[in-house]
């Protein structure tokens, strides 16, 4: 966990680490930043093909928050620090007290393209005397604006990197 950073490239599907971002001081409006339609909370049970019952529960994750603040640079690309706040709750049958967990950020441009889309790893480890534990991830994405489209035409999403299963969970679970 901790600072992270990443820069897109093009339209191509590449976010890259670099250093840090000089350029323009002045905040200019960014991008609408939001949680992928019900990708937002993963239930993670026991077993993957096992019982949907509440007591199989092993975790549950979700994004609680993403939040952007953004500049231009010297070029006129737009750079975006994005903080994203995650939480995982142990359930009833967890066994283990770490919990890998995989999100991802995707930019979709003022056309509906997506120019990028990068996962990111963490782990929470969460001790026997706690229910759970929250993290906030910070990236800066970098958008290069070949038509000089404003920021506020593309949109930032962050999800989580579900199975198949999870999704299906999700979806039965809204649908309710």
């Amino acid at each position: 966990m901790g600072l992270r950073t990443a820069t897109l490239a093009g339209a191509a599907l590449l976010l890259a680490g670099c250093g840090s971002t000089k350029g323009s001081a002045d905040a200019v409006q960014c991008p609408a930043a939001g949680i992928l339609d019900r990708a937002g909370t993963m239930t993670k049970f026991r077993t993957e093909e096992g019982s949907r019952d509440p007591t199989e529960v092993a975790w549950e994750a979700r994004i609680t928050d993403v939040a952007a603040a953004c500049r231009t640079d010297r070029r006129g690309d737009g750079v975006v620090d994005l903080r994203i706040g995650l939480q995982v709750v142990r359930g009833p049958a967890a066994t283990e007290s770490e919990l890998p967990l995989t999100y991802f950020v995707a930019i979709v441009g003022p056309d509906g393209e997506v120019l990028s889309r990068e996962a990111f790893e963490t782990d929470f480890r969460v001790p026997a005397d706690r229910s759970g534990a929250n993290s906030t991830e910070e990236l800066t994405l970098r958008i290069p604006r070949p038509d000089a489209a404003p920021l506020s035409a593309y949109r930032i999403y962050a999800a989580l990197q579900l199975t198949p299963g999870e999704l299906e969970y999700n979806r039965e679970r809204i649908a309710r």
